[in-house]
């Protein structure tokens, strides 16, 4: 049952009532997005995180390899003069790099680059379940400043690649 308005006319028909057997105009959709490949999108309501499918790939394997790495007995590293921390805050910082300088949505790359911290976190914690190795919250400390190392980097590299070239 169609309501009627208060003159007893159907709501969409205009005063001269030339509207009244046509169909209500529907709002288009911004380029109709859901057709559009999404790597095409553009604009306020696009999730577009990442620069490329390629890059998140190598992101998310080099997260696996560390954490592979991490939790493996054989690849513990060297602990003599304290390498071992210069090698933590170096892998952490690459991989907090890597998104803040490459995905295109900065409140993600830095959501994505802090959630390191408690990645590396976890990962020592598993190591006291592994026979040979050992957490140690000095290596956490050292996930944690590579991290805030790699944001910082990341931001540097992402500034120079927005910046205006030269003409």
């Amino acid at each position: 049952m169609k309501r009627l308005g208060p003159s007893g006319a159907h709501p969409s028909a205009s005063a001269g009532g030339g509207n009244l057997g046509k169909p209500l105009a529907r709002p288009a959709l911004q380029a109709d997005v859901w057709r559009t490949p999404f790597s095409q999108r553009q604009g306020p309501n696009t999730v577009t995180f990442f620069t490329s499918r390629p890059l998140l790939a190598f992101w998310c394997l080099a997260l696996a390899l560390t954490a592979v790495l991490g939790l493996t007995a054989a690849a513990a590293p060297p602990t003599q003069h304290h390498v071992d921390k210069l090698i933590h805050m170096t892998v952490f910082g690459g991989l907090a790099a890597v998104p803040v300088a490459g995905f295109r949505n900065r409140v993600w790359a830095l959501g994505a680059a802090l959630a390191l911290i408690p990645f590396g976190g976890l990962i020592e914690l598993g190591q006291e379940l592994v026979p040979g190795r050992t957490g140690s919250l000095g290596d956490a400390a050292a996930n944690t400043l590579g991290v805030l190392a790699g944001i910082a980097a990341g931001w540097v590299l992402r500034r120079l690649r927005n910046r205006p070239q030269a003409a």
